[in-house]
């Protein structure tokens, strides 16, 4: 049923906007359990959000910009998959096996899929945040603010001159 879902998206994203060039592969969940205790059902839900759903979501948008071509005009690559993954495809997480496993697995297929697809113009990356600070009470005090995760991009001494 997933599968279906996936590809009734993507065809609904085509027809309003003929295309697509950029994909975030951004679904996840957890259903935290002691190993002994976790449930093939908790299991599996978190690896059918975490790392299938980024599977099926690549391999819509491979197919779409695989069908549309390259438009120099608009894009230089054929297209861009960015997949959100977690710090937890590092760490291990007592309590989590299915969640660091499953982002443990995205990072793998991330990987893979940027070796196969380089050749096509298909760049894959992903993003690896730890735990959702702006979303806790530890962010109270911030408000209308951007923080930028940009390697220091926004002091670059190139830009000094006009870039």
């Amino acid at each position: 049923m997933i599968p279906q879902i996936v590809e009734g998206m993507f065809a609904h994203v085509v027809a309003h906007f003929g295309t697509l060039h950029i994909v975030v592969c951004n679904a996840g969940l957890q259903r935290d359990a002691p190993f002994d205790q976790m449930t093939l059902a908790q299991w599996n839900l978190v690896m059918e959000v975490n790392l299938t759903g980024q599977f099926l979501c690549a391999r819509a948008a491979v197919r779409e910009f695989k069908r549309r071509g390259r438009d120099p005009a608009v894009y230089a690559a054929l297209g861009k998959i960015i997949c959100m993954s977690s710090v937890h495809q590092q760490i291990p997480w007592a309590g989590n096996a299915n969640y660091a496993s499953s982002k443990g697995g995205v990072m793998q297929l991330m990987q893979t899929k940027a070796q196969e697809l380089a050749p096509l113009g298909i760049r894959v990356n992903s993003i690896a945040p730890g735990a959702a600070w702006l979303a806790s009470d530890a962010s109270d005090y911030i408000t209308g603010t951007t923080l930028f995760v940009d390697g220091g991009m926004t002091l670059y001494r190139g830009f000094e001159g006009y870039g």
